[in-house]
């Protein structure tokens, strides 16, 4: 329009003859203040001789000054335009708006760019004002011209806003073929931004805009598909983006038919997108079609042909391990192509891929080699911080963290971060994963906070880019929450039952199976056994058909951690044993991961009793993490469980041995509160004790002490705390301070829940002990039953077990406690607390006639044990009766005699 306006110019003879002589006045002279010049400028005695508007005088000036690399002079002539618009207005109403469009033009082209906004603003005033009628015609383009103001201003946020403007001002038209066109740039705006929530939305409303407008393929709707399926994939949406690539590739053909250039490409994306749904096999044909088509190219399209190669090696190289291979000679084909010529960048993304490809199947040497080669050409070609630096780097870092390398990685994965920042900025895809994969890398080294950190930034960035609730999000959420459990329970319940949430609106079973993984280990870590079982069932039910065996494994391993737990020992056998034979063919068993449920069999088998068993299967476990050659945390555990057997074995010193070990080695690579650390001291102490060198283990148990008075995390500090007061209180028994120790009891007490019965089981037996030793009786009993109380309960709630052993150990404990308390209750001479205690006692004792009954095919010798104890307790209530103690239901007590010989003829039968 521009140019058809100057054309119209220079064909008015007067105007062009007057505005030449003001030029040739300017070009000779130069004079500072030339009169004629001045009235061209300012236009007030020009339009009073011409009848032109001055806001036309100035315009004309301004263009014929530029073309004549009069610029500054331009410059000075525009600026004075926003000053005469409102007199021409004035007096030209209807007459001035193409001249006004036209002055805003020639205002950004000289780069004025407040002027012509305020052009803009005060003609869209005047124009509903003074010219309702033309308004529908100028307003549009008065919107455009803002839209372009801001756009070369690079005010992202005012461009948006006017864009917004425009496509509501679209609306409430009638009919606008223009509405389909400003939404796809409405979204396309968004995208650069990584706004892909609300790209999407607008993509959504070109695309429903064109379908009301028009019918059919054309380039316009191929260009708003292709937007839909990109913006789908940054959401990691891969259902929809497969369904508008292959939306695209019909269209494509539609168009331009089978021979389109184009076409091998929208196949190879679409191939990508099968790949990311974990449908390799039609992600592998997808691909192979696109490099025929490719090949059929012509040379001068060799870069489709390059990209296409690339696609199908990723494809490769994420199926079966053998498709590396493959997946490598593609690659180093690409590579020959590019070797050439070995300072473009497309060479250094050959290397980088094919670093990529050695690190993911674990050969780190070569990976090292290859991105190390791309650093290098990358370097030469665009500097050590360029943009195109970080994801070499990213590598980087990750290659030395599987290392173990964990300085060497936090310092490559920093320089990818920083420099990825300052390329995309702080809301990019790119700053996500650098936030994702420095999280992990502080996990991995123990860093619980620094962590945490990271991967909230990383998820409240990821919301950012892709709303709330996207499978990106819910991976984060879950990686964080798995590393939270232990230390912020509750932030980490709350991001699984988010993650549960999304995952069921999504439908993803996957992502599903694993929330619920997730929320049953937090409710083992909190002792709610029943829940977490709840839990895990759920998970492994949602997972079962989908034939992921890798899900099914986690689910199964995390059920028979549970089970093993409870004590329900065959359950837990079961699961445990189909997650390792799971585990066997997916990973390999000299995989680290199948070491871990190897790990969780070894703790049943050693509290079934089954000690070889257990030794046999910690050494495997042991000789699978030196095989792999790494000194990691998990290592550390597998340490950790051998010392608990070797505990188990009475081989105190040997399991000692191996804490320190666990120290010496925790020290080099854990933050120096990491839980492996401290049990291992913690369980050091309790050996010491145990072995009667209360000298060091005095020692241990005060550097706990200190410790701990510097832990900042509240959850640590309970949950450490209470294990270092029961030490203590264990140690000053030992020591004869009975009374020092009642108190460390009862404080450590307080610290557990209704829900950790074994642990409360143990102090309240250690405070009726010591109050006895300290001469208090009648305080005693009280510990005494409340510990039979709890025991009780616990027996209650296993009558349903199919584990015999674990109702064995239930009913044999329960029996034994009320032993022990029938004993301190018959010294009691406080008649109304006998009264109470043998009626306790009579309805025990009814319960107590199930649980045998129960028993009664077993051949376990802790049957015979509990049957003893039984017999016992008989007994003693008898010489109770006799003694004239309290009162005595003898009818009751005859007819449970009775019963009881009943009894034991049916369990020797």
């Amino acid at each position: 329009m521009g140019l058809v306006f100057l054309l119209a110019i220079k064909a008015d003879a007067q105007v062009q003859q007057e505005l030449d002589a003001c030029l040739l006045c300017r070009e000779r002279s130069r004079p500072k203040h030339c009169l004629r010049c001045q009235n061209w400028v300012l236009g007030d005695e020009v339009e009073a001789a011409s009848g032109y508007p001055a806001i036309t005088w100035v315009t004309y000036t301004s263009i014929i000054l530029a073309e004549n690399g009069l610029i500054a002079e331009a410059q000075e002539a525009i600026s004075e335009a926003p000053r005469l618009l409102a007199k021409s207005f004035d007096d030209h109403a209807e007459d001035i708006f193409d001249d006004v469009n036209q002055c805003i033009s020639t205002a950004r082209q000289l780069g004025q760019l407040d002027e012509a906004l305020q052009l803009i603003s005060m003609a869209e005033s005047r124009l509903n004002l003074l010219a309702p009628d033309r308004a529908e015609l100028f307003i549009p383009e008065l919107m455009a011209q803002r839209i372009m103001v801001y756009k070369e201003a690079k005010d992202a946020d005012g461009e948006l806003e006017a864009l917004h403007a425009l496509i509501e001002y679209h609306r409430t038209l009638p009919e606008s073929s223009m509405l389909s066109t400003l939404e796809s740039l409405a979204g396309q705006n968004l995208f650069k931004q990584q706004a892909y929530s609300e790209a999407l939305l607008h993509f959504q409303r070109a695309q429903e805009a064109y379908a009301l407008s028009s019918s059919g393929c054309s380039q316009a709707y191929l260009e708003i598909v292709g937007w839909l399926a990109w913006c789908n994939q940054e959401m990691r949406r891969y259902d929809e983006e497969v369904r508008w690539r292959e939306v695209q590739i019909e269209c494509r053909r539609t168009i331009f038919g089978d021979s389109d250039t184009e076409l091998p490409w929208s196949l190879a994306m679409l191939a990508l997108s099968q790949m990311n749904r974990g449908l390799w096999v039609d992600a592998d044909v997808l691909a192979h079609e696109a490099l025929w088509r490719s090949k059929e190219l012509p040379k001068s399209e060799s870069d489709i042909l390059n990209s296409v190669l690339t696609v199908l090696a990723k494809v490769h190289a994420g199926m079966e391990q053998d498709s590396l291979a493959l997946a490598l000679e593609l690659q180093r084909e690409l590579l020959f192509d590019n070797a050439k010529i070995t300072d473009t960048f497309e060479y250094a993304v050959c290397l980088g891929n094919i670093a990529s490809y050695y690190h993911g199947s674990g050969d780190n040497e070569a990976a090292t080699a290859y991105v190390h080669r791309s650093l290098e050409v990358i370097h030469e070609l665009y500097g050590r911080n360029a943009k195109e630096a970080a994801a070499p780097l990213n590598l980087l870092g990750l290659i030395h963290q599987d290392l173990y390398d964990y300085v060497s990685a936090e310092e490559f994965l920093i320089r990818s971060l920083r420099i990825r920042e300052e390329s995309y900025g702080m809301v990019s895809i790119q700053r996500l994963e650098s936030l994702n994969n420095l999280g992990l890398l502080y996990f991995s080294k123990g860093d619980v906070n620094a962590a945490d950190s990271c991967l909230t930034l990383a998820l409240d960035l990821d919301d950012k880019l892709y709303g709330e609730g996207s499978i990106q999000s819910i991976t984060i959420s879950l990686n964080l929450a798995q590393m939270l459990i232990g230390t912020n329970t509750q932030k980490a319940y709350t991001l699984t039952q988010k993650s549960e949430n999304h995952s069921r609106r999504l439908g993803s079973q996957e992502l599903l199976s694993r929330s619920l993984n997730l929320i049953a280990e937090i409710h083992l870590n909190n002792g709610q056994l029943d829940l977490g079982q709840q839990f895990a069932e759920a998970s492994v039910e949602c997972i079962r058909n989908s034939n992921n065996d890798i899900a099914l494994s986690g689910a199964l391993n995390t059920l028979g951690l549970i089970q093993g737990k409870k004590g329900e020992y065959r359950r837990a056998l079961k699961n445990l044993q189909e997650s390792l034979s799971l585990r066997a063919i997916v990973f390999g068993k000299d995989h680290p991961i199948y070491e871990t449920t190897l790990h969780n069999l070894t703790t049943v088998y050693f509290n079934l009793g089954e000690i070889d068993i257990a030794s046999h299967l910690s050494k495997e476990a042991l000789r699978i993490r030196e095989q792999l050659g790494l000194i990691d945390s998990d290592y550390l555990f597998t340490l950790s469980n051998f010392s608990a057997v070797l505990d188990g074995m009475d081989l105190i010193e040997e399991s000692i041995s191996m804490d320190e070990k666990i120290l010496r080695l925790g020290q080099k690579i854990l933050k120096a509160n990491h839980f492996l650390l401290w049990h291992a001291r913690n369980q050091m102490a309790l050996k010491k004790i145990e072995s009667g060198n209360l000298d060091d283990a005095s020692s241990i148990i005060g550097g706990l002490e200190v410790d701990l008075g510097e832990e900042s995390d509240a959850e640590n500090y309970q949950a450490r705390g209470r294990q270092v007061l029961s030490s203590k209180a264990l140690l000053l028994k030992e020591q004869g301070l009975f009374s020092e120790a009642l108190k460390t009891f009862e404080k450590s007490l307080l610290n557990y829940s209704e829900y950790e019965a074994n642990e409360r089981l143990f102090i309240l037996g250690e405070l009726g002990e010591l109050e006895l030793l300290t001469g208090d009786s009648s305080t005693a009993l009280d510990y005494f039953k409340q510990r039979f109380e709890l025991s009780a309960q616990c027996a209650e709630a296993l009558e349903s077990s199919l584990d015999e052993r674990l109702r064995e150990t239930a009913y044999l404990n329960h029996i034994d406690f009320f032993k022990r308390t029938l004993e301190l209750s018959i010294g009691s001479e406080d008649e109304k607390l006998m009264d109470e205690w043998i009626t306790l006692r009579n309805r025990d004792i009814e319960v107590t006639r199930d649980y045998m009954s129960a028993l009664a095919d077993s051949e376990n010798e802790a049957v015979k044990e509990l049957l003893e104890a039984y017999d016992e307790i008989k007994k003693e209530i008898t010489a109770l009766q006799e003694s004239g103690v309290g009162i005595v239901d003898s009818a009751l007590l005859s007819r449970q005699m009775q019963e009881s010989t009943i009894e034991r003829e049916l369990i020797q039968r």
